[in-house]
């Protein structure tokens, strides 16, 4: 099962205090110019750029995919005073998915769809972890491994029918783990686990 949010669902950003609908899909709904999203072609990755950020712009954001029920993640932005020579952030804030309170923060996983997915048994899944690096130049994960239950799952199990895909662009990692021929050993859960980042868990219920 495999969720492409960036060709068939719609992603915008919201800022709470007002609810204001800064961006939706590659459109900007603000006259503050200051706003943009960064989507780049083809990718899952929906990034919420504010440039020369001030004071005011501290708050709560909250991404949002149109799933049923809906998909959303907040961000929440505190500015701190810096040396200008200090600054990781060069008077820019990007941030897709993860809380910042001044100083920088993890990486952060997310496996695409529901919290619990169900399968058939017999058929085939693909779990997709998408993993964002919250400001510019941060450093994304060296690797990705994928756990079921505490167990590291490898393409060289015997059980066969298990692939993993890894993509890698400048702000994101998307790893993809596959299992063909569902059985009801692999009901669990399933963590999608990058060095250095917070990891994301999913449970997989397998149905007649």
């Amino acid at each position: 099962m495999r969720l492409n949010i960036s060709r068939i669902l719609q992603v915008s950003w919201i800022r709470t205090h007002d609810l204001h609908i800064l961006t939706s899909g590659d459109l900007t709904y603000t006259s503050d110019a200051r706003f943009e999203v960064l989507h780049p072609p083809g990718s899952d990755s929906w990034t919420l750029r504010i440039m020369s950020v001030q004071t005011r712009d501290e708050g709560k954001y909250e991404c949002q995919v149109n799933t049923d029920p809906k998909m959303n993640l907040a961000v929440v932005l505190t500015l701190r005073e810096y040396d200008m020579g200090d600054s990781p952030y060069e008077s820019e804030s990007h941030f897709t998915s993860a809380s910042q309170t001044g100083a920088p923060p993890l990486a952060m996983a997310v496996i695409m769809g529901r919290q619990e997915q169900y399968v058939h048994l017999g058929s085939t899944i693909t779990f997709t972890c998408l993993v964002t690096a919250p400001y510019t130049h941060a450093r994304l994960p060296r690797s990705v491994d994928w756990f079921h239950e505490k167990r590291l799952v490898s393409v060289q199990a015997a059980r066969g029918g298990i692939s993993l895909d890894t993509e890698k662009t400048d702000i994101q990692t998307t790893s993809r783990l596959t299992v063909a021929d569902v059985t009801e050993k692999d009901a669990g859960n399933y963590t999608c686990s990058p060095s250095d980042t917070r990891p994301a868990t999913i449970t997989l219920i397998v149905v007649q």
